[in-house]
């Protein structure tokens, strides 16, 4: 019993003491899968000589590294220890090399959604009494309408429904709620104050506000802006039946302080033409198409793996169209194995921006962000009660998807 005792205690100690060894933690510690440009070779940090990669070549370093490759998407490196023990299995990601033009230009962006999306209500006074006929009929918040009398709706649904509720019929209404599709039938009623007929109902067919092109993809005539989705009242990317961007020129700015976001005041000129169509709305900002842009380098994409914590630069306007670089640091990178907009912590260091904005502020969202030559993220998301930290999403995830 007592050889036993000993056996465990000295199992439990070499346990313990590899999990704390450096080339355990770098093991851990490597994101999963591994991103890589095509054709490139995976160099992996900080294994020693306990930790060797296996079922691929692989080649050894004096450093402790090793180099593995050319590595093809969809591979899978097994590390294990002296060989004999697998940790971690990576599975490799290799993707063609991408060149974009970084903007930074603020937009007005306009879009029309599929349907219309109940947004608020409440009851009115009529010749029989309080009524509330939408949400006697069953709708909520969040309900979004897409047929109206068998005929499915369009851009201009909001419209066609108030003047279907004018008149006074009942309207048979198809209606998705999160995963279900409903039928339902609501009877317009009369109010004492408008003399009119109304259901009760705020609905929203599009929305319009204000954010920043991150980068256009030259090849294809493509950009991609904002680095997160436009929702609904839901909280779900909103189902788009076309859009545009336009132009935005910043005319203030309200700065940032704790517990209160601030904004960037932009103005779109009414009589301009539209800069581009917007043609989906995913979760890593809204896509579209570009008639023309300005002229700028063109960078490559980082991988997420070659984002590391550290300096790095973001492109944004503060005034009227002109796109300036401002020093931020990289505090946190997580690659992940889906796209999310919480990927890179950022922390604002320039005191330029400090005085101008007090942080980071609305509007700034799809501001790219250059790291080593590269371009590797979009700002997000701001702390609200620390302006000067912030989300942003790797650029690898905004990639536009189409040809």
């Amino acid at each position: 019993m007592r050889w036993r005792k000993r056996v465990s205690l000295v199992l439990a100690v070499a346990v313990v003491g590899v999990s704390l060894s450096a080339p355990y933690r770098a093991v851990v510690e490597l994101a999963n899968p591994y991103w890589i440009n095509r054709g490139d070779t995976m160099r992996i940090m900080d294994l020693g000589t306990w930790v060797r990669p296996g079922g691929v070549e692989a080649a050894a370093r004096a450093d402790g590294s090793w180099d593995v490759g050319p590595a093809r998407s969809g591979e899978r490196v097994v590390l294990s220890l002296l060989g004999r023990m697998p940790i971690k299995v990576l599975e490799v990601h290799a993707v063609a090399s991408r060149w974009v033009v970084p903007s930074g230009h603020s937009i007005g962006i306009q879009l029309r959604m599929r349907g219309a999306v109940v947004v608020g209500g409440g009851g009115f006074e009529t010749p029989r009494g309080w009524r509330d006929p939408g949400a006697e009929a069953g709708l909520m918040v969040g309900d979004r309408i897409v047929r109206l009398d068998g005929v499915a709706l369009g851009a201009d649904a909001g419209r066609r429904v108030a003047v279907a509720v004018r008149r006074g019929r009942a309207l048979r209404l198809r209606v998705l709620r999160g995963g279900r599709t409903l039928t339902v039938r609501v009877r317009p009623a009369a109010d004492l104050a408008c003399g009119c007929y109304r259901i009760g109902l705020m609905l929203r067919d599009g929305v319009t506000g204000v954010g920043t092109l991150t980068f256009i993809d030259p090849r294809r005539g493509r950009f991609m802006a904002l680095g997160h989705a436009v929702e609904d009242a839901a909280h779900r990317p909103m189902a788009l039946s076309g859009g545009q961007v336009l132009l935005a020129g910043v005319v203030g700015i309200l700065r940032a302080r704790r517990g209160t976001a601030g904004a960037k005041l932009a103005a779109v000129d009414p009589l301009a033409r539209p800069w581009g169509v917007v043609t989906a709305n995913r979760p890593e900002g809204i896509e579209g198409r570009l008639a023309s842009w300005p002229r700028g380098p063109l960078v490559e994409v980082a991988t997420p793996d070659e984002v590391h914590v550290g300096p790095a630069v973001m492109l944004t306007a503060l005034c009227g169209q002109r796109v300036e670089a401002f020093r931020i640091r990289i505090d946190a990178s997580d690659p992940q194995q889906r796209a999310t907009g919480h990927g890179l912590v950022i922390r604002v260091t320039d005191e330029r921006l400090v005085r101008r904005t007090g942080g980071i502020v609305q509007g700034m969202s799809g501001s790219p962000i250059l790291q080593d030559g590269r371009i590797v993220g979009a700002v997000t998301h701001v702390w609200v009660n620390r302006p000067l930290l912030g989300y942003a999403t790797f650029a690898q995830w905004m990639l536009p998807t189409r040809a």
